[in-house]
């Protein structure tokens, strides 16, 4: 049975003694549910980074997704495929991309996903967040197969290893995406939903079946630290971390500063050798 391990951030403490209704129990601090979670999210600025190519992958739907590649010195080098949380963007992986990036040579793609920063066009038509639909939710997670088919086909890239981050939403696409890839070797899931935005992941978890899995979440985020527990429950080869606080998606690493270098070591030693680490 996966561990489940409750690691106190640096900051956590007086985060709490700090917080809005900190008498109330966990459940009143963070309201499980999607309308909370989006209540809470920050769109980052812009980043301008130089040493990221711009890069246009055309979806189902006819979206065409704006994102990043980060080219390794290896082309063969270890994939790392990044997917932001709802009402955010690619933006948001610049300082996490950073840190993972210091665990070795990798490649990374970061896409804003279809609705968000520069992928809000269908065809000629702007279509915004605010106007998405079931539907358009639905089809989301196809997106992934996209990136990875437009990195097999377009990129010159020739990775020995797939690993795909999620933030929120993006995590619920990465588990779907490596239940239906074998290529993907390893995942890591930041504040998951169980079914969010009608994308159910049991399904996906149980065919995802023992792939190395990392998912993490902070307590007071009941709707993510139950998504935890059942990836814990059906994945005996999961690493399940559950935080003090009840912050959301990347914000995460910036209450519990040993997080990431901790994600950045177990994926390394996947990426590497596909051994335990």
């Amino acid at each position: 049975m996966a561990r489940v391990l409750v690691l106190v951030g640096l900051f956590a403490v007086s985060q709490l003694s700090a917080c809005k209704g900190c008498g109330r129990n966990a459940h009143d601090v963070v309201a499980p549910g999607a309308d909370a979670i989006e209540r809470t999210i920050e769109v980052p600025p812009p980043v301008d980074e130089k040493d990221a190519e711009a890069i246009l992958i055309e979806t189902e739907g006819d979206f065409t997704l704006a994102g990043s590649l980060y080219r390794p010195r290896d082309p063969a080098a270890p994939l790392v495929v990044l997917l932001h949380q709802i009402g955010s963007s690619r933006a948001e992986w610049k300082g996490v991309r950073e840190r993972l990036a210091a665990a070795g040579d990798m490649a990374f793609v970061a896409i804003d996903l279809r609705g968000h920063g520069a992928s809000t066009k269908r065809a000629s038509v702007e279509v915004p967040l605010a106007a998405f639909t079931s539907a358009d939710f639905a089809v989301m997670p196809s997106d992934t197969a996209r990136v990875l088919d437009w990195v097999r086909q377009k990129s010159r890239l020739t990775p020995r290893a797939i690993a795909i981050v999620g933030s929120s939403i993006g995590a619920t696409m990465a588990i779907m995406q490596a239940a239906r890839d074998r290529d993907v070797r390893a995942v890591v899931a930041i504040s998951p939903g169980r079914d969010y935005k009608g994308l159910d992941i049991v399904e996906s978890l149980e065919t995802l079946g023992t792939r190395p899995t990392f998912a993490v979440a902070s307590k007071g985020d009941s709707f993510s630290a139950e998504a935890v527990a059942l990836i814990g429950r059906l994945n005996d080869n999961s690493r399940t971390v559950v935080v003090e606080g009840s912050v959301h998606g990347v914000k995460l690493f910036h209450d519990n500063p040993r997080l990431l270098p901790e994600i950045a070591g177990w994926l390394r030693a996947y990426l590497a050798a596909g051994a335990s680490p």
